[in-house]
């Protein structure tokens, strides 16, 4: 959702760094699914670090808004 919100406008560096955690867990998870190794501790985790992420997202994006257009 971060890459297409990207993509209609919204600010570049702060959406693509707020997307990276989700990229890194989506792709983790990929890898714990082909190799057939499904770990209750990453699902555990993937969820709080992305209820984390999607608290805190509003505050987080306009002060990276700000750091990066400073």
């Amino acid at each position: 959702m971060k890459i297409l919100a990207v993509f209609q406008g919204a600010w570049l560096y702060a959406n693509l760094i707020m997307a990276f955690p989700v990229l890194i867990l989506g792709l983790l998870g990929a890898y714990f699914a082909k190799s057939k190794k499904y770990n209750w501790l990453y699902v555990i985790i993937s969820a709080l670090l992305i209820s984390i992420i999607r608290y805190y997202e509003q505050g987080w994006l306009f002060g990276l808004h700000n750091y990066f257009s400073a």
